[in-house]
């Protein structure tokens, strides 16, 4: 329970970080394919040629395991397809998104259904930190 709080704020004050260390509108550089439209994730998954896409959301996930308190994995419970399925879901309805935004998107999907585990105060709680990092991702 305290480590999902934990890794909420962690999220939050990277998030922070990220945007103001880059501009005053809370943009900021993304590299490699996290950069590319969901419609080219899209395209590369339907051609079967995602492979460097899907690397890059999974070390993306591997990130926010690494500087989470404690190291849990935030995947847990779900695999590869799972999350690859969640992006081409949000890719689908949002084509001229990043992959770096839809790969946001799916963090906070797996850190609700973490959230769903814990009792009512931890959820409040946990709501109100995922609501401010949503605002802040707008």
């Amino acid at each position: 329970m305290r480590k999902i709080i934990l890794s909420v704020l962690v999220i939050l004050a990277f998030s922070h970080v990220s945007a103001s260390a880059a501009s005053s509108s809370g943009e900021f550089t993304v590299l490699s394919v996290g950069n590319n439209s969901c419609g080219s994730w899209t395209q590369a998954r339907r051609s079967n040629t995602a492979a460097g896409f899907e690397g890059w959301v999974l070390g993306y996930l591997t990130g926010f395991n690494e500087f989470s308190p404690g190291g849990d994995d935030i995947t847990a419970g779900t695999d590869h397809a799972g999350i690859f399925a969640a992006l081409d879901k949000f890719c689908l309805e949002k084509p001229m998104e990043t992959v770096a935004r839809a790969s946001a998107d799916v963090l906070l999907q797996l850190m609700k259904k973490e959230k769903a585990k814990l009792d009512a105060d931890t959820q409040k709680t946990i709501n109100e930190l995922i609501g401010n990092l949503s605002k802040s991702r707008e």
